[in-house]
């Protein structure tokens, strides 16, 4: 243990306040101890040796806990917040290393005997800026200790914080329930979900929620009208239906129709036409705004009698929607969508959002002023450049001064964005292009709009708009946009009843193809079947059997059309479902055999994939691994054909999973069928993941271009993380969206723009919900994975070399 204590040491360097033996004195003592490393924690090398120390067999219960307090500065009045929850961390490996819970009794006893301020023992469960997942939270301790808290809980700390540690009592006492309940009707979105949910868990809240729909604000009554739809509240039906015979407030009004829509209620009284152009002539009574008349005509039917819509309804509506000032098509227009003639609201719909966008992206400059101004505009870059040194040439100069001058817009839309509500509501599948156009376009200068059209996304119905929002939220350039994208998608799945993957599942477009993966086309005088391969190719043949080079000429568009559509899904569907069961791998995702059945094996597309992975299907504690053929038969490695139960679970395998002779019969077996998987299943690199966290990376301090290093981490699927101060960035990061786990690569960094130049590796990191997980939590095969990851890139440079640190130097 001295040799530990003494690489601590000398890794803390001019840190470091004691000798060695002065450490282990107060190491094996049991007075307060004095700190000893202050602010060193975020060195690797003390990290891993620090690490070693909590898992040596010589430490006892008591040593550890002297150890976390020696290891960082908390006597010091000034100490950074994330010391605390480090202390407790390292603390806590002991107890995992030795296999029991952490005794957290012990931890606060030594923290408050030390001089420290009781309710800072908080920071460690809090959910920023250094908080963690714990266990403990659920262990009597924990109940205890915030009931002891809560009056400095409400208040000095942040309602948010408060609300977050007093919802994990099972009994939180009268003046923590009315700090509920004031959240749960009130601004923001976040405290006020987690009231709600807590409240819901208890049962404590049916008559203060009906008091609710009846409140003198507004807001109030709204919130409880949403919050008594998403329950399906059969007691609200009476009152919601009283208040909303007087509601006077448009969007309080629409959330109680769209409330008793969840709760099966008949709406035709609130929807009639008379009923809803009488309001809508209330709006225009006031002096339209001058937008108004710039929108393109509607010639919407209603659907009962096939009459077009007066023009005072509609322009109603817009202004309505305009009010509302949210794009998330709720309340009357999805109402009131359904009483109007499909075909004419979907191409008003989308000529609606056509409108918004060219107003959103009016050009400053005309193709002549461009012209002009180019040259200018060149000349600038160049100079721009020349300071940043970074060479590019003329032509490239030219090409981006247009694009700089094209993209310059006079104007903006976004105080129009109720719009899209409307649009959202009445288009349907067909705004997904111009949607998709506008974010591959206006990402970077337009990211306000880019997350309203994204949200308006989400409430439109489609499975491929459920595919491309899986598409921004994986992989989009913009941060901010990409989890715009995963928020939409869960608040999707959330109104649903589904989980994240559950809805993908489900989104899988078929391309119109039936089970056996056949298109029938009818044309004037025959029949073409348009059957999909195995390796997702075409076979066309006509009703007589005879094989089809083109489909045959015709004046009907139809069939060309389907088989078109049929080719689009077929090219999108497999980059999508390959990351996702890539992921559901590596976090041990499990399917019901009946949703693994119906979802990925009897898909028209997805078995194509599905067929060439190996699978386990468990039940009662036995495993047995199997293959998915297209002739719908379950095959062993041996190639006998099994019978699944329809109660086990199915689960993707991994080496990890599997003994050695079975990971080699399903290799030869593969290769006998000419099986190649959709992702790399059974032939990287296996690392086995320790039973604690070491600190040790095996791939610390090597070296390899930064180039290389960008080009095999993206290749691996990791983005560049968000540059820091200076426009530094030293993280490559993977996101496994439908799980919520992420990988990080930390490395030694690189400037923006970026140049060539030698970078070192440092580290692997994971969280979880955009948290850092904690090692027990951290899946084996995830950890495999990102260490299989790390390997490849490792691979792209020279190795270790003690010199990284000068050499990977951003000077």
């Amino acid at each position: 243990m001295q040799e530990i204590v003494e690489r601590i040491l000398a890794q803390a360097g001019p840190n470091a306040r004691a000798t060695a033996n002065q450490f282990m004195q107060q190491l094996e003592g049991d007075a307060p101890p004095a700190p000893v490393l202050p602010g060193s924690w975020y060195s690797p090398g003390l990290r891993q040796a620090i690490s070693d120390l909590f898992v040596h067999p010589q430490l006892s219960a008591t040593m550890a806990l002297q150890a976390a307090c020696l290891c960082g500065d908390l006597l010091a009045r000034s100490r950074p917040a994330w010391v605390m929850p480090e202390a407790l961390e390292n603390f806590q490996r002991w107890w995992e290393f030795h296999g029991k819970a952490c005794d957290l009794n012990a931890f606060a006893q030594k923290w408050k005997a030390s001089g420290n301020a009781e309710h800072d023992f908080l920071k460690a469960f809090s959910d920023e800026p250094w908080g963690r997942p714990w266990p403990q939270l659920e262990l009597d301790f924990l109940r205890s200790y915030l009931g002891q808290q809560q009056d400095y809980l409400l208040k000095h700390t942040s309602r948010w914080t408060a609300l977050r540690l007093l919802t994990r009592l099972e009994s939180p006492p009268a003046e923590v329930l009315e700090c509920l309940w004031e959240c749960a009707l009130d601004e923001p979105r976040k405290e006020r979900e987690l009231a709600q949910a807590w409240l819901s868990r208890s049962g404590r809240f049916e008559e203060r929620l009906l008091t609710g729909l009846r409140h003198g604000q507004a807001c109030v009554r709204q919130r409880a009208a949403e919050w008594a739809g998403r329950l399906r509240l059969s007691s609200a039906l009476k009152p919601l239906t009283e208040v909303l015979a007087k509601e006077k407030v448009e969007r309080t009004r629409m959330a109680q129709m769209e409330a008793l829509r969840a709760l099966g209620a008949p709406l035709d009284l609130y929807l009639n036409r008379t009923g809803l152009l009488s309001d809508a002539r209330k709006r225009l009574q006031k002096e339209p705004p001058a937008w108004l008349a710039q929108v393109p005509p509607a010639e919407l039917r209603w659907k009962a009698d096939d009459r077009v819509l007066e023009e005072d309804l509609v322009k109603g509506w817009m202004l309505a929607a305009v009010a509302l000032k949210q794009p998330q098509p709720t309340g009357l227009f999805s109402l009131v969508a359904p009483y109007l003639v499909e075909e004419s609201r979907e191409d008003w719909g989308l000529e609606l959002l056509n409108w918004w966008i060219v107003r959103d992206t009016r050009p400053t400059y005309s193709p002549d002023q461009i012209e002009i101004l180019w040259p200018q505009q060149a000349a600038a870059l160049k100079n721009l450049y020349g300071m940043l040194k970074i060479s590019k040439s003329e032509q490239a100069l030219e090409s981006e001064a247009r694009r700089q001058l094209e993209q310059s817009v006079e104007g903006s839309a976004i105080e129009l964005k109720g719009l899209l509500a409307l649009a959202g509501a009445f288009g349907g599948r067909k705004l997904l292009e111009p949607v998709q156009r506008y974010l591959k376009t206006w990402y970077g200068l337009r990211a306000a709009q880019c997350k309203a059209l994204l949200c308006m996304l989400g409430y439109v119905e489609g499975k491929e708009v459920v595919l491309y929002l899986l598409e921004v939220a994986r992989r989009f350039r913009t941060k901010g946009i990409q989890q715009e994208a995963e928020r939409v998608l869960r608040e999707r799945a959330e109104r649903s009843g589904w989980t994240l993957e559950e809805l993908a599942d489900l989104s899988i477009p078929s391309g119109g193809l039936d089970e056996q993966g056949q298109l029938h086309l009818e044309f004037e005088e025959r029949t073409v079947v348009a059957s999909l391969l195995p390796d997702l190719g075409w076979q066309l043949q006509d009703s007589t059997g005879r094989l089809l080079k083109t489909l045959p000429s015709s004046q009907d568009k139809l069939p060309g059309t389907l088989f078109k559509a049929a080719q689009k899904a077929v090219k999108e569907v497999p980059k999508s479902l390959r990351e996702r069961l890539y992921e559901a791998m590596c976090c041990a995702r499990s399917w019901s055999y009946s949703a693994w059945d119906t979802s990925l094996r009897r898909h028209p597309i997805a078995a194509r994939l599905v067929q060439s992975l190996v699978w386990l299907a468990r039940q009662e504690g036995r495993q047995v691994s199997f293959r998915a053929d297209l002739d719908g038969s379950i095959l062993s490695a041996d190639q006998d054909c099994l019978e699944l139960n329809s109660a086990c679970t199915i689960q993707l395998a991994h080496p990890l999973l599997l003994d050695q002779a079975e990971l080699a019969a399903w290799q030869q077996h593969l290769a006998d069928y000419r099986l190649i998987p959709c992702f790399a299943q059974l032939s990287r690199a296996v690392f086995v993941k320790p039973p604690v966290e070491s600190g040790e990376f095996a791939y610390y301090g090597h070296l390899l271009n930064s180039f290389k290093l960008r080009n095999r981490a993206q290749g691996l699927g990791y983005q560049r993380a968000p540059a820091q101060d200076g426009g530094v960035f030293d993280v490559y990061r993977k996101s496994l969206v439908s799980s919520g786990w992420s990988i990080g690569l930390r490395f030694s960094g690189s400037a923006l723009p970026e140049t060539s130049h030698p970078v070192a590796m440092l580290e692997l990191n994971f969280e979880h919900q955009g948290s850092p997980a904690r090692w027990p939590d951290i899946p084996p095969v995830l950890y495999s994975e990102a260490m299989a990851d790390a390997q490849e890139m490792a691979l792209e440079g020279s190795g270790f070399d003690p010199d990284w640190q000068r050499k990977a130097c951003l000077s």
